[in-house]
């Protein structure tokens, strides 16, 4: 018994430490300084989850790595405004740990959401870790509430 209480300490110890910090790839913006003519700010937030909270997630926008986002993390990057974003994602911690059956069947990573940038915003989404899905602030406020009601 004190060996299966030692190794969920151990496992949560883990778990909280390894969901504490996105990885950014590309140079952090700042959302407070003035956007440049003709550019945007992504914003995009992963909800803290036990769900899911060892595995991260490598965001690309575009078929760029913006980098890898943790559970209760966001990755903030600029990019050219008004033009189609496509996010996509491909998880990390070895692909579901080398089985290329399991990852065939799990991996969502080859369908993108894509979505308009404004320009001279600073424009949130959302990433949905379960369903592997991203949404628009709006979009994810609806849905919230959606879940409320049901």
């Amino acid at each position: 018994m004190k060996k299966i209480i030692i190794m969920c300490f151990a496992l949560l110890s883990i778990s909280a430490l390894y969901g504490c910090s996105a990885t950014q790839n590309v140079r952090v913006a700042d959302v407070n300084a003035k956007i440049p003519d003709g550019k945007a700010i992504v914003v995009l937030y992963r909800e803290s989850s036990m769900v899911g909270g060892l595995r991260g997630a490598n965001i690309y926008d575009n078929g760029k790595l913006i980098g890898d986002i943790k559970s209760g993390t966001k990755l903030v990057w600029e990019r050219d405004a008004n033009k189609i974003m496509c996010l996509n994602k491909e998880q990390t911690l070895e692909k579901y740990m080398g089985n290329p059956l399991l990852t065939a069947m799990i991996d969502s990573s080859e369908k993108p959401n894509c979505f308009k940038t404004v320009a001279g915003k600073v424009n949130q989404f959302q990433y949905d870790y379960l369903k592997g899905m991203f949404f628009t602030k709006e979009q994810w406020e609806k849905l919230q509430e959606e879940n409320q009601k049901n």
